[in-house]
């Protein structure tokens, strides 16, 4: 109840540093918070599958989430990597009509959720659509506003190439916010307001450049991000390449 006051109960205390705590709450991931108590509560032990069982999630959930666990250097391993960790699939597990039907009737949040992305997305979405948006919260822990908040990201980066927005792009761009612990809408905000910061000094370089009315290629992109990466601002850019070209005749 609202304005009410709750205290919990302790028969045994399980204490937590308070900088672990705002990590943990500033993550938005919920499933990290729970497997962080479930190693507290076995005195720092993991067990994948025991944690699974105990928790109610998957073995590929907990993954996940000692993932951002990791990320935010609340848990260390121990063991040495044997070799180079191979690349992340990005690919989502393949989820049935039934999945979808249960989300449906045990989660109210769930309908609400698919028409809201439909407004943004700007169609009708189809059950495969559904699926991969039910999977991006199921198994890749992103929140419901955070998915909308990616969904109308996605939408305008590709308004800006002039093309369409696909769920295939939408799936991409989730497994990148993934990695990238963007898990509450802090994190998303702060994200894609450093990649409008990114975007308008990379326009800016190439407009120092000479290059207008196109996209960056892929090889003029990592000279300006670089660059950009180094400290050096459009005006410092724009010497650099008129002596360049003006020594040289092409960019080198």
């Amino acid at each position: 109840m609202a304005g009410s006051n709750y205290v919990l109960t302790a028969p045994e205390v399980i204490t937590i540093r308070g900088e672990d705590a705002r990590r943990l709450i500033g993550c938005g991931s919920g499933d990290a918070a729970l497997l962080y108590i479930y190693i507290l509560n076995a005195g720092g032990r993991y067990d994948r599958l025991d944690a699974a069982e105990k928790t109610g999630r998957t073995p590929e959930q907990m993954d996940r989430a000692m993932e951002v666990l990791a990320n935010l250097g609340l848990v260390i391993s121990k063991e040495k990597p044997k070799g180079p960790a191979p690349e992340p699939a990005d690919e989502m597990p393949k989820y049935s009509t039934e999945d979808v039907v249960a989300e449906e009737k045990e989660n109210p949040d769930f309908k609400p959720f698919i028409m809201a992305v439909q407004e943004i997305y700007g169609k009708f979405l189809n059950t495969e659509d559904t699926k991969l948006l039910y999977g991006i919260h199921s198994y890749l822990g992103l929140p419901y506003e955070v998915i909308l908040q990616l969904v109308s990201y996605c939408k305008e980066e590709c308004g800006r190439r002039g093309r369409n927005v696909t769920m295939r792009y939408v799936e991409k761009a989730a497994f990148s916010w993934e990695r990238e612990g963007i898990f509450s809408l802090d994190a998303a905000e702060k994200y894609i307001m450093n990649a409008n910061r990114r975007r308008s000094a990379q326009s800016e370089a190439a407009r120092a450049m000479g290059i207008r009315d196109r996209e960056l290629s892929a090889t003029e992109k990592r000279y300006i991000d670089s660059w950009l990466d180094l400290g050096f601002a459009a005006d410092a850019v724009a010497i650099a390449y008129d002596r360049t070209v003006t020594n040289t005749g092409k960019l080198s």
